[in-house]
């Protein structure tokens, strides 16, 4: 079940901010040596100087998910991302599409583990049931990107009728802290995959055994999941 993109995490910031002022406050939640620490982890920080280093490209990718309906460069120009340069203040659509490539997925995932760990066990202080810090593991179902590529990885729903869905959708699971509701934990993956395999190993399958990771890394805790998932 391969990752291709970030997605849960564009999508949780994409349903909870939506105005600059909001992007200020998030800027204020994320650490800066999260961002250093991704880059560094997996390879993407910046080695000769650029006018859109990797740390903007990460901030881009973030506000791409808030300003959907914006386009690339009006989003750089908004956030004024691109460092000054003396001889040449512009910069190319090109060089945006090459910069997000550059980044790649595994800088995002990595910092949306460390942002959703910190951020949960920030939060867990004092709201535990008997010692416990309480989770719910449940499922949904996004669309992505209509392409080729997406279509082969992803999968979409097909009809009784034999009509495929307009758009290829993707199976999501996610770990979400019960007293907060903030996300800890999630795997997704090809539409046609079962979230749990029932009724063999309730609470088991490719989804399910992917969030057990997360959830030893958590405080002694309790999760619960939907019979439906």
């Amino acid at each position: 079940m391969g990752i291709r993109f970030p997605i849960l995490f564009l999508f949780v910031m994409s349903r909870t901010l939506g105005h600059s002022a909001e992007l200020s406050a998030l800027s204020q939640a994320i650490d800066p040596d999260w961002i250093a620490q991704a880059l560094a982890t997996t390879g993407k920080a910046s080695i000769r100087k650029r006018k859109l280093p990797a740390e903007q490209v990460v901030w881009l990718v973030i506000a791409l998910a808030l300003y959907r309906h914006q386009s690339i460069p009006e989003v750089v120009a908004h956030l004024d991302l691109v460092l000054p340069d003396e001889v040449n203040a512009d910069i190319a659509k090109s060089a945006l599409t090459q910069a997000r490539q550059r980044l790649g997925q595994a800088p995002l995932a990595q910092l949306f583990a460390m942002s959703a760990s910190c951020w949960d066990e920030r939060h867990q202080s004092g709201r535990a049931w008997r010692g416990l810090c309480r989770y719910a593991v449940d499922g949904s179902t996004l669309r992505t990107s209509d392409s080729p590529e997406n279509r082969a990885h992803f999968g979409a729903q097909a009809y009784a009728s034999g009509v495929v869905a307009s758009y290829p959708q993707l199976r999501l699971l996610t770990l979400t802290a019960l007293a907060t509701h903030l996300v800890r934990d999630a795997v997704f993956g090809a539409y046609g995959t079962a979230l749990c395999q029932k009724p063999a190993r309730p609470g088991s399958g490719p989804f399910a055994d992917g969030l057990r990771q997360g959830l030893l890394q958590c405080q002694p805790s309790l999760a619960i999941a939907d019979e439906g998932t």
